[in-house]
């Protein structure tokens, strides 16, 4: 087991240790959010809590359009509008503040979990993580998937130290309140998971006693929960709702097909660190993590983290609804099974091309950045790029990269200093470079500017938009919520008196002539990522020019 040198090593309280790993990390992942705008997946998120700050009340379930949203419990909507009391109101921060904390709070629990076996693991696999774009970037969103991720850590955490470390067994108490809490923020799904990670740590501990009485206790705290929801369910809705709920959290995500290898392939492709160290972790052990006469502490906790991977997988593959977000409950895993790659003495090649690797990473993300930025300049795409940040922070990297390394006489410091460099350097590169031009992509807000300001009043309507869908990149940089109109058949353009129509520009082009031509431009940009029109039918006089005109 390799060592690093005294001074990277933690001589802090354990709690002094989580209160410093927790308050960086958050850091890490709300710097800079307060100059971004909702964009996608988070534009939903962005209603759910401008709607409840509206109603003033609180539901079992986020609202859209006044509608009970029944995909999500209202827990993570409810500490988004707790951040928006903050000042600024309801905005890209205050809604991604609890992902952000959540994901702090995992990385606390990771360097626990990595420290049961020595402290240099939990910090390599804490840095494995922070590397892994897909945790990193659902850490600066709203995304209620990482409070599954942390109840799941939680859960293995609290079944790992008493079974393999002779700690106190009153901490298998805590293990259930792992299920309810993430029932609490993402429904079923929430507690099957950590519930999931304890069983597979008992299969292959071969505690079989203690299978069958997790299997009685778990079963009875799912079966409290979802009784508990559908009661919450039909008290606000009816049975009507009850229906919608059974159908948003268990029958209808059987019925969307994803195919089984869909997480196997392209779906984890944003984990691809954790992943890629997890397998060559697993494939330097390979043969001692068959060997059941081995008793080693490294080994079994590589079986244990392998096994935890390996049940959220294939368990998430069954059912067809699969994105890659649901992944994050196995990022913990992989990381800690990545980490040991850095313990095996018949992984010297590997360690070596990965480190050498993350020595240059800087230079090769530096001239990524710079390519996409000529570009971006020779095509004309407008996009927010702070180009002297980006260049400052990562000659710096390089320099300490470089040069740090080769000031060290300690092999162990040296390689620390590598991955960390590597790491941030990927996180620079989703901060500076990947937000800013996804936001210059995305951002609607410059076009509903320009709309609102011409509008008067006008009723809005969405043609070929929504409900729930790209209509909400649009709500969502309001002031106001309310429900527009939404039409789907060209006849009923015409119709809509008084009224700015919202259109994507591939739909006004498959409009008749006719229709077109009795359409007044008001202005033209973007509702996410598709060019989109807003219009007016035009007045019964020849004097006005057509929108097909104004183009």
């Amino acid at each position: 087991m390799t060592t690093m040198p005294g001074e990277f090593s933690f001589r802090l309280k354990p709690y002094r240790i989580a209160l410093l790993l927790f308050s960086a990390s958050l850091l890490l992942f709300l710097i800079g959010l307060n100059e971004c705008n909702f964009v996608r997946l988070s534009c939903r998120f962005g209603i759910f809590a401008k709607e409840m700050v509206a109603s003033g009340g609180l539901h079992i379930f986020p609202t859209l359009y006044g509608e009970p949203y029944p995909d999500y419990p209202s827990t993570f909507t409810f500490l988004t509008v707790l951040a928006s009391r903050l000042p600024g109101g309801v905005t890209l921060l205050s809604c991604a503040f609890p992902s952000a904390a959540a994901a702090a709070l995992t990385l606390v629990l990771i360097y626990f979990t990595g420290a049961l076996y020595s402290k240099e693991l939990g910090i390599r696999a804490l840095l494995i993580t922070i590397g892994t774009y897909g945790f990193a970037a659902a850490a600066r969103a709203p995304v209620p998937d990482h409070f599954v991720a942390l109840f799941a850590v939680a859960a293995f955490y609290f079944t790992v130290r008493p079974l393999l470390f002779n700690s106190s067994k009153l901490l298998w108490l805590i293990v259930p309140l792992c299920l309810i809490g993430g029932f609490i923020f993402r429904g079923p799904l929430g507690a099957v998971l950590p519930g999931a990670v304890v069983f597979s740590v008992l299969v292959v501990e071969r505690r079989w006693k203690l299978i069958f009485l997790f299997g009685a206790v778990s079963a009875f705290v799912l079966a409290l929960c979802v009784g508990g929801l559908l009661y919450l369910a039909y008290c606000e809705g009816g049975d009507k709702l009850v229906k919608s709920v059974v159908d948003a959290q268990f029958s209808g995500r059987f019925s969307k097909a994803k195919p089984f290898y869909y997480y196997f392939t392209s779906g984890a492709g944003i984990y691809f660190l954790s992943f890629i160290s997890a397998i060559a972790a697993v494939a330097v052990n390979w043969k001692k993590m068959w060997d059941k006469n081995s008793d080693e502490l490294s080994i079994r906790l590589l079986r244990l983290f392998a096994a935890w991977a390996l049940i959220i997988l294939v368990g998430l593959s069954i059912p067809g609804t699969k994105h890659a977000r649901y992944l994050l409950p196995m990022v913990p895993a992989l990381s800690l099974a990545g980490a040991f790659i850095f313990e095996a003495p018949a992984a010297t090649r590997a360690i070596s091309g990965i480190l050498i690797f993350l020595r240059f990473l800087p230079f090769i993300i530096l001239a990524l950045g710079f390519s996409a930025l000529a570009v971006f300049s020779i095509f004309k795409i407008p996009f927010g790029f702070p180009v002297v940040a980006f260049a400052g922070s990562f000659l710096i990297l390089c320099y300490a990269a470089i040069f740090t390394v080769k000031r060290q006489s300690s092999a162990g410091a040296a390689d620390f200093i590598k991955l960390a460099v590597g790491v941030f350097s990927v996180l620079f590169l989703q901060i500076t470079v990947i937000e800013p031009v996804e936001q210059s992509m995305e951002d609607s807000a410059p076009f509903v500017r320009s709309v609102e300001r011409v509008r008067y009043g006008r009723n809005l309507v969405f043609y070929d938009m929504g409900p729930d869908g790209d209509e909400l990149k649009y709500l969502v940089n309001l002031e106001k919520t309310f429900r527009p109109e939404f039409i789907y058949k060209p006849g009923d353009i015409l119709k809509q008196k008084d009224s700015v129509i919202i259109i994507r520009t591939k739909d006004y082009k498959k409009l008749s002539a006719e229709i077109r031509d009795n359409l007044i431009l008001l202005s033209e940009g973007r509702v996410g990522s598709k060019t989109s029109f807003a219009l007016i039918p035009a007045p019964q006089s020849p004097a006005k020019p057509s929108a097909a005109e104004s183009l």
